[in-house]
């Protein structure tokens, strides 16, 4: 059996193990990385372990840090409070709120995952609080995240458009971001609508009442207009909190102004001096710990979700090795139909982002392009959007840094039931996004 079938296999079979058992998706990555490099490949510990993300690793341990000190001395129930008395309890201006926010702060050349950590933990429990669910807040930010990332002003609209002119296209700024935005705004619009009529389906039918807790966003209770809340917040008539669920107001004291302070740090020092967020928020977590002391200041970081995406992008690693993902790309080679051939451009660009960066994928992809374009008479343009959907729609994946951060971002309840929602979601858009953006930019 071929190295690069027999990683596929392994690959199935970790997933099935991990989802019909208790056992870590993560260490079951680990371990299968350790049995494929070492065994079937002669690998050695050192260069097994090469695939290991230090730098997502760090990323996450960093900020899940900093927000869980965060919440641990009230910042994040000031901040929440704050958000939900501007939105007035209109539970439909949440995730319209967020996709709009992280589209904007994109567009003006943030990375994707500066975008997250600023918006994805306030808005899941903000949503929690309006009776929406985590899944649909933390969607909307990755949306808008990936609606927003091919503005002229960002990295990715960069790489997107100087590939084009390396490869002797030219590149229309405006159309491509143009098209990426209307897709996801699209996308985004249709998940609020279908998230609206199920949750009114559902809440149509009489339920015994929710009793629980009040957490730090909201009251337990039933379910509002866009999803179950994981029992955090109860919405009121209409979609709207009653002015009795909103939070109480509570003054700034020291430790929440510091705090403040310390993610404009953070977010300053990211996007402006171009220092490691990973690092920084790192750093400031600590600090914070150590100025105002809280014995549950590191309860939110959750490490199961970190060694499940940190084990399996380690052995995604052995299997590029092993030239799993080179084999599905010679298979693109020696198509007919020039439609045909650029869908399975699309999938495999989608399929490879699914598990490794959207900025390297999309420039490779645009190379295998090229040829499809020129002698097959499809547009540039379009098949250019398509590709760049295709890499980015799959980001809600848990193993992409975008995804990650928002399974982080969640509290510790409903990190798996996220983790599993934006895995289904992740994966079907490796054959969704591809045949949706291909139908509508390049055969249309």
């Amino acid at each position: 059996m071929h190295i690069d079938v027999l990683a596929g296999l392994l690959l199935v079979a970790v997933f099935v193990l991990g989802t019909t058992t208790r056992a870590n998706i993560g260490v079951l990555g680990l371990l299968a990385a350790f049995a494929l490099g070492g065994f079937a490949m002669g690998e050695s510990t050192t260069e097994i372990l090469a695939g290991f993300p230090a730098s997502l690793f760090l990323l996450i341990l960093g900020v899940t840090y900093l927000f869980s000190v965060a919440n641990s001395n009230g910042t994040m129930e000031w901040v929440i409070g704050v958000a939900a008395r501007a939105v007035r309890g209109r539970a439909v201006a949440v995730p319209t709120g967020l996709f709009a926010g992280a589209a904007v702060i994109t567009a003006f050349g943030a990375p994707a995952q500066v975008a997250v950590v600023m918006l994805a933990p306030i808005g899941i429990r903000l949503g929690r609080s309006c009776g929406i669910s985590p899944f649909v807040a933390g969607l909307m930010v990755i949306l808008g995240v990936c609606g927003g990332s091919f503005s002229p002003l960002n990295i990715l609209a960069a790489i997107a458009n100087q590939s084009m002119r390396d490869n002797g296209l030219e590149p229309q700024p405006a159309a491509l971001f143009a098209g990426v935005l209307a897709a996801n705004l699209v996308l985004a619009a249709s998940v609020i609508v279908f998230e609206g009529l199920r949750a009114r389906r559902r809440t149509a039918r009489p339920v015994p009442a929710a009793v629980g807790p009040a957490g730090p966003a909201g009251s337990a209770g039933s379910a509002g207009p866009l999803g179950s809340a994981d029992s955090a917040g109860s919405a009121g008539r209409g979609g709207s909190l009653d002015p009795v669920d909103l939070p109480p107001r509570r003054p700034i004291d020291l430790a929440v102004a510091a705090t403040l302070a310390g993610f404009l740090f953070v977010l300053l020092g990211s996007v402006a001096l171009e220092l490691d967020l990973g690092a920084l928020a790192l750093a400031v977590a600590l600090l914070l710990h150590l100025l105002f002391p809280r014995p549950d200041a590191m309860d939110g970081i959750n490490w199961n979700v970190l060694l499940l995406i940190c084990g399996l992008v380690t052995y995604i690693a052995v299997m590029t090795r092993a030239g799993t993902f080179d084999r599905v790309a010679e298979g693109l080679a020696g198509v007919g139909s020039p439609v045909v051939a650029a869908l399975l451009v699309c999938f495999g660009a989608a399929l490879v982002s699914a598990f490794a960066s959207s900025t390297a994928t999309i420039g490779t992809a645009v190379v295998l392009a090229v040829p499809l374009i020129a002698d097959g008479g499809l547009g540039a343009v379009g098949l250019v959007i398509a590709i760049c959907l295709s890499s980015t729609l799959v980001d809600a994946s848990p193993f992409s840094s975008v995804g990650a951060l928002t399974v982080a971002a969640a509290p510790k309840g409903s990190a798996p039931r996220l983790f599993r929602a934006l895995l289904i979601w992740g994966f079907s858009m490796i054959l969704v996004a591809p045949v949706l953006s291909v139908l509508v930019f390049v055969a249309l």
